[in-house]
Formats: structure tokens, sequence, C-alpha cells
């Protein structure tokens, strides 16, 4: 079984949760943007959250179905269309070989998923499926989908008939609100009060709309610091906060290298990664500075409510 691109999109790619215990070599662990919103997708075919998934920017892919299959769309609103008929998010939907998905307007966050029951045959790199685009390695052919290409996948092994008629409901949304919690960073301390008050600001920052993979330049008041001076170069992870000379921020993301000289103000803590990735391009939005006790609270309390729902779906499928 294959899925056959009929258009490509922005930034279509396979991706998973990411390739960690490289960095010290130089290699970043990538994976998805919204390793939440992948896993999820995962889930609700049926599969374990390792298995790769489609990432999609807009204007997303048009893909077409040689075969019958269990797809799920997490992540982003991009309005799905399956033979031109809306289809929901969140949700198993059975498709019959054939139809062709695709997606209408952009409506609501940046990165969509396509989970596929039994998952992508792609060659791991590295004990990843996450493509790596600098090294031409993981994913499909170490690079982004193009138009015509034919993505193979496992045939999977949940019982389709329990497909219909059930999904998340608006729960998953409790990850995707407006405030994004942030750890303050090595160089926090080097900000003045004034400039330490704009990341606890209603509504002070916005993402620029040219940002992408590498990193999300942030708009907004420039916070400043109350001392310059050269430092070394220290290891950086997703989420990163780095303070530029011209005193704006940028926030890395997935792709990000591996060390950075820039100040580090702080690090958006990785259970407010998922809302802060799927942050609209250009709308007001505000950091909350919390304490480690509490990132590792919510850390926790994500993981507990994804193997709540992986469980909740293996039987759903008769899998468990």
């Amino acid at each position: 079984m294959s899925l056959r691109i009929a258009k490509a999109g922005i930034c279509t790619s396979v991706q998973d949760g990411g390739r960690y215990g490289y960095q010290a070599l130089g290699i970043g662990p990538g994976g998805a943007m919204d390793t939440l919103a992948a896993a999820v997708a995962d889930f609700l075919v049926g599969n374990e959250a390792v298995l790769p998934v489609l990432e999609m920017g807009f204007p997303a892919a048009t893909i077409g179905f040689t075969e019958d299959a269990v797809i799920a769309i997490t992540g982003a609103d991009f309005a799905p269309l399956l033979n031109g008929v809306p289809v929901p998010m969140w949700k198993p939907i059975a498709v019959q070989a054939g139809m062709e998905l695709r997606f209408a307007q952009k409506c609501r966050g940046n990165w969509c998923y396509l989970g596929v029951q039994g998952g992508f045959a792609v060659t791991p790199w590295l004990n990843s499926y996450a493509t790596h685009i600098r090294a031409g390695a993981g994913g499909y052919k170490g690079r982004l989908l193009k138009t015509g290409d034919l993505l193979p996948v496992h045939r999977g092994q949940g019982n389709q008939l329990f497909v219909s008629g059930w999904g998340l409901g608006p729960d998953w949304q409790r990850w995707y609100g407006k405030r994004v919690a942030v750890l303050p960073g090595a160089d926090w301390c080097r900000l003045s009060q004034a400039a330490q008050s704009v990341f606890t600001g209603a509504d002070g920052f916005v993402i620029s709309a040219r940002s992408d993979r590498m990193g999300y330049q942030l708009g907004g008041p420039a916070p400043g610091l109350s001392a310059h001076g050269e430092q070394l170069s220290t290891a950086v992870v997703k989420g990163t906060l780095q303070l530029l000379p011209s005193g704006s921020c940028i926030a890395l993301m997935a792709d990000h290298q591996t060390t950075g000289g820039y100040p580090q103000v702080g690090t958006i803590v990785r259970a407010s990664l998922p809302a802060f990735v799927q942050q609209d391009f250009e709308r007001p939005f505000s950091f909350l500075i919390t304490d480690s006790s509490s990132a590792e609270d919510a850390l926790f309390s994500m993981h507990e409510w994804l193997q709540q729902l992986r469980a909740a779906c293996l039987y759903k499928y008769d899998l468990l």
C-alpha cells in the first residue's frame, strides 16, 4: 500500500518523536514540531507513538489513497476535505481506495499531522524516522515530499470495524492555550527588571511569519540586556529562547543547531511546546514564568494523558 502525493505542499515531510542521543556529534533531535499532535495521530489509528507520521505546513499536500486505509488528522486545522467533503479532525477516519484528501484553508495553527494505520514504511536513520534535511537522511529519501511521490505504508493490524463514531472530545484543547510557560534561562538575570516584566505582560509577543522549523522569530517589545559582553557557546534545546544582538528574541525549534552563543533568557517548557508551535503567526500571545517543579508536573500530566489515550485506542482496536 502507498499514498500518492498528488500535489506537493509546503514543508511536507515524514517525522516522528525525534532523534535523541547524537547532539554531542552535532546532530540535533529534529522530529515533529508538535510531538503531542503527532503521537495522537498515531494512537487514533492504532499505532504506537514511535511510528512515523506526515507533517504538513500550509498550503498542505493533496494526497491520494491507492488502497483502503484508516487515517487520523491532528494538529493545525487546515479544513481537511476527503473527496470534497469535510472530515473531522482528532478522530479515526476510514478511507476507501481512490479517494483524495486535500486541505482547503488555514483556520488555526501551523503544523498538521496525518497518521495512517500501520505507519509509513520508511527506513530509520540513527534510530529515528524523522527527516533530517541538511543530512539528506531519514524520512522519505531524506527530503521533503514532492508531487508524484509514492509513500509506502505498512498494512495495519487494527480492526477497521471499530473506526466510525468515536474520537477525541474537546479535552485535547487543554494543551493549546495562549499562555506559554517558560523557565528562566542562564542569562535571565542579565535582563533588567523592566525587561523581565515583558515576559509576564499580557499578549506581549507575536510569532513572525518568517519563522520555520529551525526557529520562531518573535516580534513585540525588545527586552534588552542590562549588560553586554562576549560569552561561550553552550548547548541548546528545542524551546530555548535566545536574545539576538538586535534585541529581539528567537525560539529554537525542532531543527535547531546543537549549540548557540547568544544569551539564553529562557526555555519553553516541554508541556507548553505544542501550544507555542501552533500559535497563529502575527497573533498576540503571552509567556508565563514558571519553575522546574511546575514544569515537571505539567509534563507528567501530559505523559499520563497520552498513555491513557494510547491504552484506550489500542483497546478500541482490540489490540490489547
